[in-house]
């Protein structure tokens, strides 16, 4: 069996917490932008949860399939991302598998 090699987590990027989901494609209000107390904490991570892909352990397996594809099971990857304050979330995922219909 070979043996495990662990990488930065690619979802929190090593740091073990992540952006709170409330968060992700949501423009801040512009009252809580002027709110002082509410953006030191949205800056100093007062909304961030565990990261949900390395459980809060800031590595990951190298050879885990993070997000497979729902039609062949082989890892999906996505060409762009959007970024949030505090976050980047990857869209357009595509099936790295060139014989898949996905």
């Amino acid at each position: 069996m070979p043996k495990e090699k662990f990488v930065v987590c690619p979802e929190c990027q090593g740091k073990g917490r992540v952006l709170g989901s409330a968060f992700y494609g949501q423009a801040l209000d512009e009252d809580l932008v002027r709110d002082e107390d509410f953006m030191e904490g949205y800056l100093g991570g007062a909304y961030d949860v565990r990261c949900h892909l390395c459980n809060g352990l800031r590595v990951v397996d190298e050879n885990k399939k993070f997000n497979p594809c729902e039609s062949c099971g082989e890892e999906m990857s996505s060409s762009s991302y959007q970024e949030y304050p505090g976050a980047q979330v990857w869209t357009d995922w595509n099936c790295n598998n060139p014989d898949c219909d996905e």
